[in-house]
C-alpha cells in the first residue's frame, strides 16, 4: 500500500497485522514523510529508518534483512 503526502487509504486503520515500514532518509522516490504518514494509519506500525535512498534495500541488503528478521521474530 503506497500512500502519497496528501493520500489517506481509508483501509489502512483496519489492517492489524503488525506492519514493518522501511524508509530512506535520502530517497528521491518516496519521500520520508510516507512512513511517518503510514506510522499513523496503520495500528501496528514499526518505522525503520535508514540513511539511504530507495537503492538502498538492495545494496545494503545484509543491513536490511537483519532488520526485517528481527521484526520478523517480535
Amino acid at each position: 500500500m503506497s500512500v502519497g503526502p496528501h493520500q489517506e487509504h481509508p483501509a489502512a486503520a483496519f489492517v492489524r497485522q503488525p506492519t514493518l515500514v522501511i524508509a530512506g532518509t535520502d530517497d528521491p522516490i518516496i519521500p520520508l514523510a510516507n512512513a511517518r504518514i503510514m506510522s499513523r494509519l496503520l495500528p501496528n506500525a514499526t518505522v525503520h529508518i535508514h540513511h539511504g535512498g530507495h537503492v538502498d534495500l538492495v545494496v545494503n541488503a545484509a543491513e536490511h534483512a537483519r532488520v526485517i528478521e528481527a521484526f520478523r521474530r517480535s
